[in-house]
């Protein structure tokens, strides 16, 4: 067992709870999770998201392992019901797989699996700013361009 601390962040409050958890993470580091209840975004999604963000940028390494979806759930202050959900859409995904005597851990991923994942994130936001661009009127040669001068500003143009 390793001793560390979740830090559970909701909107404008902070808790820290110090939980024992067989092989949370490889040595032993501290998962973040933050929860926003006034967010449109359901809490599962909210977990999924930040779990699959934390594994495919390598931050949560293959054979890590989760916690369980009671300890989770219980340290997060939700149903058993919202981890579950989440743990099911990580491993409809193939990012975690369920391992009888081990619990749940970190799936190993191919590099074309995670750009392609990375990829397909990235466009579904693009998608959401041109959309928000157009439902405020901005015609699409001017989101392009503010898109182009972003990445100028960036160096990456």
């Amino acid at each position: 067992h390793c001793r560390l601390k979740l830090f559970i962040i909701l909107v404008g409050v902070h808790f820290c709870c110090d939980i024992m958890v067989n092989n949370f993470f490889l040595g032993g580091e501290v998962l973040e999770i933050l929860i926003s209840y006034h967010s449109k975004v359901p809490i599962y999604e909210q977990i999924f998201k930040q779990i699959s963000n934390k594994i495919l940028s390598g931050e949560l390494p293959p054979g890590a392992s989760l916690p369980a979806i009671r300890v989770l759930a219980k340290d997060l202050g939700v149903s058993i019901i919202t981890v579950k959900k989440a743990y099911e859409l990580l491993q409809s995904q193939h990012l975690i797989n369920s391992v009888v005597g081990k619990g749940t851990i970190v799936s190993k991923l191919s590099s074309d699996f995670i750009e392609d994942s990375i990829r397909k994130q990235l466009e579904k936001k693009i998608d959401e700013v041109i959309k928000f661009g157009i439902e405020v009127g901005i015609d699409s040669k001017e989101i392009k361009e503010i898109i182009l001068l972003k990445l100028d500003d960036n160096g990456e143009r």
